[in-house]
Formats: structure tokens, C-alpha cells, sequence
């Protein structure tokens, strides 16, 4: 998000600069043409306002001209993906924590980072855009204010009887062609001569003494108020004042105000010339107005004296041009303001196609790749001599090749190449046969592949090469064998990674020796500015910090930003590093009392705290002294402390937490033990994302079964409503911990509260683990449990790959029936899903086929429909007697079959096996519309999408389908 947002000030700055640089630019050189020079100025100010939000418009929809990158979506059909244990370098963490495999879903993940991250550095961003969103508010009011007033003012104005005003204004609309009534009033603040043009006729207002003998040019003074409302300048201005307020830092826009209100002034004297009045009354006659300061929507004659010196000498020289600025003119110039316009906010990547990172969310219709999997060469012969292509494209894109080189079949390759497969075919990461072998580590498959003429210089999507597979997995032999060969040791990933930073933050520490051996740059940064120091220091991997700091990494990288290898070290809670660190001369970013704590110095602390200094002082980040001490696990440090009157809890700030939910997170037993003898408070919160959390959900959700029993002993609250609305015992079933779900309920946890956006039981959350579904069922959770949509446990559960949870809750009584408050079933929920063991265990036990939800389909509809593709579960339902005719009775596809739904959705299999069932090809749908108008109409991505799509239109022609 960051990214995003930082992308779109930087599109305003350098698009709003540019677009008013040119106009600026080019009004100049029209200097002789006033009014179109005024015309191109304004159209540039309208650009550099508009134009940035198309960018950012189009940027958003991923409408650019070209095509970027694959975009990954890391989001599977349950919002949940795996993570695999492994350091993970997350910039702007304050601590860096060991992650376990689990499954974790992506809201907990995103709100942790956000929750982790919060008050680490200075928010300049955000006192930047309040700055600016003050400052447009302040402007914006100011502009309504004047608006009023000029209101105000006409509330109080006196008709004039001057006759020698009202025949200057019946000669000056003459002149210039208004017909238009002009309504003239006088008031005693009006100095010289405005003219309001917001209400239905034009007003004019002058000094109470006009028309008296003062020697002014009447007709002229007002020849050049009505050419103000001939040319719509109140328009003009008024925009030019609301392009102020949205961008009041852009500096040009207030020149080119300023320069737009002396353009509209200098048109308007060449219409006064062009009505044929004397440029030398003309002139007298501005030398004597009085000056009527106005914005620049109420156009005035004379705004000020500074600039009339120029204006006079433009008059007397006879140096105005022609005013009309012609149609065709301004038609070419707005055409060409919309085409560059359009082209800068157009001229944008998009993503050349959107790659599921789920490996289950597409199916592979082909058994020869289950067969290069499993290596078996005779089946693949088999298939091949049976008319399969040997390129042929399965799940995720792979190829029979990439499965036999990912999984190590020489003798397979060899086959598969003889016949031949395609040494360069990218999955839908972008990785050829080579890439997957080098990230398994076979470095014989390796070998064999590049002799057979496969790029040595491959990268995926993400500008992975064949070194960083080897690094990124661990693979040192290989590794070496790619540096032999001549890979670039300096190469980098999308993110700025180098082969040598991905083996720092990983701990691999005979790759980081090899590479340093062969010269790789210690002090080389990532996009975040990260170096393999600072990467090893915030993982915990000392040897490899000694072994960087050995070879020359500077210890200070990231001074003054306080993102220095010590700073990440102690913030992680790594000591051995941090001393190491400070044996070499790093820079100390903490207080002298604050480090001490952390390293567990309890005689410097005493004595530092024997010379007056407060024991809860603040660090740089408002921490005390007890957080580093605690943080270290240094327990003399930490009673010394409290023995002294630290705050055991103590807050950084009010959205910040104490310092027992770092511990708890951390998973230091002891520690938490002993700061809650001392007095911390098991249940204390702290606001992160949608609600609050507490100790005991740190420690749950980082899995941490002893300090969880800890917390739970001294009184933490098992049904404490925290993280994102969830309790401590959904967090434990969502994890698949039954030993944390056993303990919670040992301490009284509720076994069916309900949490969460929909509110949902453990139970619903426990759907992808048998055994804690098992052991909460046998705690008396309720099978058929209601959320706020109204989806039971089951619902969920059909959506899931294994049938296990499945079948124990309907053994244990679960509704197969159930409707959620869309009248779906769960019958409905695993035939959109494809999940045919699922369709065809909830059939034998009693589901009703042709239950229809509220938009009228039924779970055979709803197969035709999914994104699964599968025929399968068609075939399961029509045996068990669903409605083939079924058709939706709601917006937006009324009328539509399962031809026309599967048509569609470019369900290719299921297309070829309704037409095979007799199906009208040419049916209508309520709107007119056959299969084959859908087919081709269908907007999906993807490489894979376009290529069903072509084939459903070819199947569909090849059957009759009219065109």
C-alpha cells in the first residue's frame, strides 16, 4: 500500500510540474496572442490537476498501455496460504521472529505486520498528507468565505442613476456584441469598477461617485469588464482557485495563477483596442482607478497597480493582439491537451496476467503429468502414442518437463526431450524445467539440462536466476557448481536481493563463505536499503555476522535511521549479536542505562542509575529501560529495576502495548513468569487493527504452549475479544493446536463462542484440522452452529480439499441441508468448488440436489459455474437426479443455463460434456444471448483463460453454433 500511495505523490509532483512548466512555458511565447496564451495556460493547470488522478485511475484498474510482470494473488479460494519456517525480513519490524508452518489467514498476517510496525520510524508521510489535507481545507473554506461575501456585497448594493454609466454600458455591449441585459448597482466599498457574473444576468458594480465628471473613458473601463464576461474569465478564475486548493504545495500552480489572472486582463484591453477606444484614454483612465483587490472569479478592471506599468506600456506601444482566439484553434488545442493527457495516464504497466499462487486452484485435465510426477516413463509413452502433445499445459502451466526435471527423472528428460518438449516453456511463475531443477537442488538434472542447450541465464517473474533457487533452498554444491559456470554473484531479484543477501537473512552459512570467497559485495543493499548485515543481525544468525564483519561490512549501515545491524539485533532480541556488534565499534543507538539493560550490565545499571538518572527514561522511541532489560531476559536486570520503581507497565504510547505482550510474543516463559510476580497485567490491551489484543493472543498466535499455560494460571481471560475480533480459542482451532485449544478450555474458555467479521464458532475455524475439530466436538461444540451469513461448520468444511472434518461432523449430527442467509447449501459450496469427494460424500449422506439458493441456481448450476472446471461433479449430480434444465432467476444472468454459465466461465470440460448431453447450442438466454456470444465476450485473464476461451468457441462453432 505504501508503494501504491508513494506512487501516486510522486505521478501528482512530476506530472503536476511538468504540465505547468509547459504552459508557463509556451504562454510566453505567445506574449503577443494574450488569449491564447490564457487558453493554453489554463488547459495545462486543468492537465496537471487531472491528469495525475487518470494515472493513478489507471494504475489502480490496470488499464496501462503495457504490459508488466505477472502480478502474483497470493489469496487461495479460503483466504488462507501456507508459511514456511523460515527468518522472514519484514522491513520496519522492530522484532524478527522465527515463523512455524502453519496456516495462517491473510487478514491475521497483513493486520500483524501492520500491528508490528507501528511507531518504528518518524511518520513523515503522514504529517505530510494532514499537512496538505489542512491546507487544502483552510483554502477551500477561504474560498467559500470570499464566495459569501461577494453574496453579502450584493445584498447591500443601490441602484445607480447615472446616465453616463448606463450609456457607456449600452455602448461597450454593442461594441462587443452582448446583448445581455446588464444589471448596474453602486456600493460604498467598491473602489473601481467589478462585474459579478454568478447570477442569471451580469452585474456590474462601480464606485458610488461614477459617472460624475472624474475624467475616465467610461465605455473603455467598461469594455473591459463585459470582455470579462464575454470570455467566461469568472470560470476561469474560479478553477485556477480550486486547482490552488487541491495542490497548495505545487508552487508553479501559484505563478501560474498569478500569470492566467494578467493573461485574462491583457485579452480583455485587446478587446477594448479592437473596439476601436483610444489607447491613451484608456491608459488615463486605468492611471486614475483606485485598485479592488478581488479573487480571480470576480473579475475586476484593476486588481492592483503591480503589473500596470506593463500593461500601460503594451497599450501605448500597440502591442496588443488580436483577441479572438478562434473555434478551431481552440479546438485543436483541447484535442491536443486530451491526447497528451491520455497518453501520460495511460502510458502504465498492468499485469500481463494474474498467477494463482495456490497449487489447487487449477486442475490439470492431462494424466501425463501426474505420470512425469511420479517419473513414470512407460505411461508417458503410452499417452504420447495416443495423440497427447508432449508440451501439453497443466496446472499452473507446468509442462510434463517441468515435473520430471522438478522431481529429478533424468532418464525422463532425456525421453521427453528426445520427443520434443520444450527446454524454455515458462510455468505460470515464469520458471523453465532448469529453474525448477535448480530449486529442488539437483544438480545433476542441473547439468543435463544446460548440456542439452537450456539458458544458463533464465529468470521468472520475480527476476529470480538459477543462483538464488540454489541459494534461496540452501543448495551449496550447487551453488558452486552455478558460480563455476559463471553466474553473476551480483544479480538481482525485482526487490534489489542479491545471492549473497538471500543467504545472510536465511542463515545459509557455507553459501555466504562461498560467496564471499568468490567476492560478492558485503555492503550491498536491497530496495529497502537492507544490507546482509543488517539481514543476518535482525535474524538471529551470529556466525554469519561474524563472518560478514570479517569481510569488511560496515557495522554503522543505516546510520541515522536507526535501522542499524545493532539496532535490529537488540530490537530482535538478540544479544550474542549485539555484543558482537559492539566489540566492533558499531554505533550504539540507545541510551547508555537502555543497553546496558538489554545486554544484562546490571553493575553499569546500578551505577548509572545511582547517578540520578530516571529509571523509566525514554529512549529515542519512548522505551524504557525495563522493555531492553526484559527483552534480553535479563531477570537481575529486570527486579533491580522494578525494585526501583520502573513501570512494569509502561506504554510507549496509548495505541502502544506493555511490555508483557512483547515478551508473550516472543515466547520467553521465564520472563513473562517474572513480570507478572512483579505486578504486569495478564489482560492489559493494546488497540492493533479492527480490536485489541492482549498477551495470551501473542502468545497463541506465535504458538507458544508454555507461555500460554503461564498467562492462563495467573488469570488471563480465555475469551478475551482481541486480534481482529477473534478469541484466543479460534486463533488455537485455526491453527490446528489442540494442546493450546485443551488448555484454554482446562481455564473455562466458551467451546462455541463466536468471533470474527461473520461471527464464527472454533469450530468453523477448525475445518481444516480433524483432530481439533474432533477434540471440540467432544467438547461439546455445536455441529450446526450459525454465523452471521448463516453458514454452519459444514458449509466451510464442503469447502475444503479432504472429506475428514466432512464426515466427522456429519457423523456427529451436522445439517447437510443447512441454508446460510443465501439459501446455499453446503452441497451448493463443494460443487462451485469442484470438490467432487466432497459432492459425492454429501450426496450419500442425504443432500438434496436441486435445492436452489436465492438466486434460483442449484449445486449443479453451481458446478457449471465454478472456477474448478469439473465434470466430475456434473457427472455426481445428474446421477443423483439434478434438474439438467435449471436455469438462474437473478441478476445478473437471468435465463442463463449451464451451457450458457459454463460458456461463460470457459469451463471447457463441462462445455464439451453438455453438448455431448444433447444441449441446445443456439438456447437464448433471457437477454438473447447463445453460449457462443458468451464465450466470446468473457473478460477473465490469463494466458490459460484466453486459451479455454478459444477453444470453447472453436468447440462450439465445430457443433453447429451460429455465428
Amino acid at each position: 500500500m505504501i508503494a501504491i500511495e508513494n506512487a501516486f505523490l510522486w505521478s501528482y509532483l512530476w506530472q503536476s510540474t511538468a504540465f505547468i512548466t509547459v504552459g508557463l512555458a509556451i504562454s510566453f511565447a505567445f506574449r503577443r496572442r494574450s488569449c491564447r496564451a490564457h487558453h493554453i495556460l489554463l488547459l495545462s493547470i486543468f492537465a496537471a490537476v487531472v491528469v495525475p488522478i487518470g494515472t493513478a485511475s489507471v494504475k489502480h484498474f490496470g488499464m496501462g498501455l503495457f504490459a508488466g510482470e505477472p502480478v502474483v494473488d497470493y489469496m487461495s479460494i479460503d483466504n488462507e496460504y501456507d508459511i514456511t519456517e523460515q527468518p522472514v525480513i519484514i522491513p520496519g519490524h522492530t522484532e524478527v521472529t522465527q515463523i512455524k508452518s502453519a496456516r495462517v489467514s491473510a487478514l491475521e498476517y497483513s493486520s500483524s505486520v501492520v500491528a508490528s510496525s507501528q511507531g518504528n520510524d518518524f511518520p513523515w508521510r503522514r504529517v505530510l498528507f494532514w499537512s496538505w489535507a489542512a491546507a487544502s481545507v483552510i483554502l477551500s473554506l477561504r474560498l467559500v468565505f470570499v464566495f459569501a461575501m461577494g453574496l453579502g456585497m450584493l445584498g447591500r448594493v443601490v441602484p445607480t442613476d447615472g446616465t453616463r454609466i448606463r450609456e457607456a454600458i449600452r455602448m461597450a455591449g454593442a461594441k462587443l456584441g452582448i446583448t445581455q441585459q446588464v444589471r448596474i448597482y453602486t456600493n460604498d466599498r467598491v473602489r473601481s469598477p467589478i462585474i459579478w457574473c454568478w447570477s442569471a444576468k451580469p452585474t456590474l458594480l462601480v464606485p458610488s461617485s461614477a459617472g460624475a465628471d472624474d475624467g475616465i473613458d467610461w465605455v473603455s473601463v467598461i469594455c473591459h469588464e463585459l470582455a470579462h464576461y464575454k470570455r467566461s474569465d469568472h470560470i476561469a478564475g474560479l478553477f485556477a482557485e480550486l486547482a490552488i486548493c487541491i495542490l497548495p504545495w505545487q508552487m508553479l500552480l501559484w505563478w501560474a495563477k498569478k500569470r492566467l489572472l494578467r493573461l485574462s486582463e491583457r485579452a480583455c484591453d485587446d478587446w477594448v483596442l479592437a473596439c476601436g477606444q483610444p489607447g491613451t484614454d484608456y491608459v488615463d483612465s486605468l492611471l486614475d482607478l483606485v485598485p479592488q483587490p478581488q479573487m480571480a472569479f470576480v473579475p475586476a478592471v484593476l486588481r492592483s497597480k503591480k503589473g500596470l506599468a506593463v500593461r500601460v506600456r503594451r497599450i501605448l506601444r500597440d502591442k496588443c493582439g488580436n483577441p479572438r482566439t478562434g473555434l478551431l484553434w481552440v479546438l485543436a488545442v483541447c484535442v491536443a491537451t486530451v491526447c497528451i493527457g491520455l497518453g501520460v495516464a495511460f502510458a502504465q504497466t498492468r499485469p500481463a496476467k494474474l498467477v494463482s499462487s495456490n497449487p489447487g486452484d487449477q486442475k490439470s485435465d492431462d494424466s501425463i503429468h501426474e505420470a512425469a510426477a511420479d517419473g513414470d516413463i512407460n505411461k508417458i509413452k503410452s499417452l504420447l502414442s495416443g495423440g497427447t502433445e508432449v508440451n501439453v499445459k497443466g496446472r499452473l502451466e507446468y509442462t510434463p518437463l517441468h515435473h520430471a526435471a522438478e522431481n529429478g527423472h533424468a532418464n525422463l528428460v532425456k525421453f521427453l526431450i528426445s520427443r520434443g518438449a520444450d527446454l524454455e516453456v515458462r510455468n505460470h511463475y515464469g520458471r523453465t524445467p532448469l529453474a525448477l531443477a535448480a530449486c529442488r537442488g539437483h544438480k545433476g538434472m542441473v547439468e543435463l539440462l544446460i548440456a542439452k542447450g537450456a539458458d544458463f541465464n533464465t529468470k521468472d517473474i520475480w527476476y529470480k536466476r538459477l543462483l538464488y533457487h540454489a541459494v534461496e533452498n540452501g543448495h551449496a554444491d550447487l551453488a558452486a557448481f552455478l558460480i563455476a559456470r559463471g553466474a553473476d554473484i551480483e544479480s538481482r531479484t525485482n526487490l534489489g536481493y542479491t545471492p549473497l543477501s538471500l543467504a545472510a537473512s536465511r542463515g545459509h552459512r557455507q553459501i555466504v563463505e562461498l560467496l564471499i570467497s568468490k567476492g560478492a559485495d558485503v555492503n550491498t543493499k536491497e530496495q529497502m536499503g537492507y544490507t546482509p548485515l543488517q539481514s543476518a543481525a535482525m535474524n538471529g544468525h551470529y556466525e554469519i555476522a561474524e563472518l560478514l564483519i570479517a569481510a569488511g561490512a560496515n557495522v554503522n549501515a543505516g546510520v541515522p535511521s536507526n535501522r542499524t545491524p545493532l539496532y535490529k539485533a537488540v530490537l530482535a532480541g538478540h544479544k550474542q549479536i549485539a555484543g558482537l556488534l559492539g566489540r566492533n565499534k558499531a554505533y550504539i543507538p540507545f541510551p547508555e542505562l537502555h543497553f546496558a539493560a538489554f545486554m544484562g550490565n546490571l553493575t553499569q545499571v546500578k551505577k548509572i542509575i545511582e547517578e540520578d538518572v530516571d529509571v523509566d527514561s525514554k529512549d529515542g522511541r519512548t522505551r524504557t529501560p525495563l522493555f531492553f532489560a526484559a527483552l534480553g531476559g535479563n531477570k537481575q536486570v529486570v527486579e533491580f529495576l522494578v525494585d526501583k520503581g520502573a513501570d512494569i507497565n509502561a506504554r510507549r504510547s496509548a495505541r502502544s502495548h506493555p511490555i508483557l505482550h512483547t515478551i508473550a510474543r516472543n515466547g520467553d516463559k521465564d520472563m513473562v513468569e517474572l513480570l507478572i510476580s512483579k505486578g504486569a497485567n495478564v489482560n492489559a490491551t493494546a488497540p492493533t487493527g479492527t480490536a485489541v489484543i492482549t498477551p495470551l493472543d501473542h502468545a497463541i498466535l506465535s504458538g507458544h504452549a508454555d507461555v500460554t499455560a503461564v498467562l492462563l494460571a495467573h488469570g488471563a481471560n480465555p475469551d478475551a475479544r482481541g486480534y481482529c475480533n477473534v478469541m484466543p480459542l479460534h486463533r488455537a482451532a485455526q491453527k490446528g493446536r489442540t494442546d493450546l485449544a485443551r488448555l484454554l478450555l482446562d481455564h473455562g474458555a466458551n467451546v462455541n463462542i463466536k468471533g470474527g467479521s461473520i461471527e464464527i464458532t472454533p469450530l468453523h475455524w477448525a475445518t481444516s484440522h480433524v483432530e481439533v475439530a474432533k477434540f471440540l466436538i467432544a467438547k461439546g461444540a455445536d455441529v450446526n452452529a450459525k454465523s452471521k451469513d448463516g453458514s454452519t461448520p459444514l458449509h466451510r468444511a464442503a469447502g475444503k480439499k479432504g472429506p475428514d472434518v466432512a464426515k466427522l461432523l456429519i457423523d456427529n449430527g451436522a445439517d447437510v441441508n443447512a441454508k446460510d442467509e443465501y439459501g446455499r447449501t453446503p452441497l451448493h459450496t463443494a460443487a462451485g468448488g469442484g470438490n467432487d469427494q466432497m459432492v459425492e460424500l454429501l450426496i450419500e449422506r442425504g443432500s438434496q440436489v436441486d435445492v436452489k439458493d436465492s438466486s434460483g441456481a442449484t449445486a449443479l448450476y453451481r458446478a457449471a459455474s465454478g472456477t474448478k472446471n469439473s465434470k466430475e461433479s456434473i457427472q455426481l449430480l445428474l446421477a443423483a437426479g439434478a434438474d439438467i434444465n435449471v436455469k438462474r432467476t437473478a441478476e445478473p444472468d437471468v435465463g442463463f443455463g449451464l451451457l450458457h454459465v459454463a460458456s461463460k466461465y470457459s469451463n471447457e470440460r463441462v462445455v464439451e460434456f453438455l453438448i455431448a448431453k444433447g444441449f441446445d447450442i443456439n438456447a437464448e438466454t433471457a437477454d438473447g444471448r447463445t453460449p457462443l456470444e458468451l464465450a466470446r465476450d468473457t473478460t477473465r485473464l490469463g494466458s490459460s483463460a484466453k486459451k479455454r476461451r478459444k477453444a470453447i468457441v472453436e468447440l462450439l462453432l465445430k457443433h453447429g453454433a451460429n455465428q
